[in-house]
């Protein structure tokens, strides 16, 4: 991977179903070939912990892009629950955005919130909004 800053990407293969807009909340999963290995997918329910990642930017469908792992990151979220500074952002089952956890990290928590607040009841499409990524497995619920 490449690091940038206080972040770190990955070069993956883009298998999510369509092109990414940038700050796209992505799964990591794995196939046995190598052109297509490893790939994101959509963000789904799991009781296995997965890889998340958010894309730096728009990767064409079935294409390799960079996507980041870690660190500081532009993600898409959504604030029909508001977000505030400090809250803990999970990633949503069939959704390419990450809304409120809680106000306590939890085995869903992907990040944390750096943002100014975002208290719109919709996606911040156009608009990712600054978040620290922890890396590492995470579950969605």
């Amino acid at each position: 991977g490449a690091t940038e800053g206080h972040r770190l990407q990955v070069f993956l293969y883009n298998n999510t179903g369509g092109a990414t807009v940038d700050g796209q909340v992505g799964m990591v999963a794995y196939d046995g070939d190598e052109e297509t290995n490893p790939q994101v997918i959509a963000a789904a329910t799991t009781t296995v912990q997965r890889d998340f990642v958010i894309s730096d930017g728009i990767i064409a469908t079935t294409s390799w892009g960079w996507w980041t792992v870690s660190g500081y990151a532009n993600v898409l979220v959504e604030g029909t629950t508001d977000l505030t500074k400090d809250d803990f952002i999970q990633a949503v089952n069939a959704q390419a955005y990450a809304v409120e956890d809680t106000t306590s990290m939890t085995a869903d928590s992907i990040g944390i919130y750096c943002d100014s607040d975002f208290t719109t009841n919709g996606v911040s499409t156009g608009a990712p909004k600054k978040c620290f990524l922890f890396g590492g497995t995470h579950l969605i619920g």
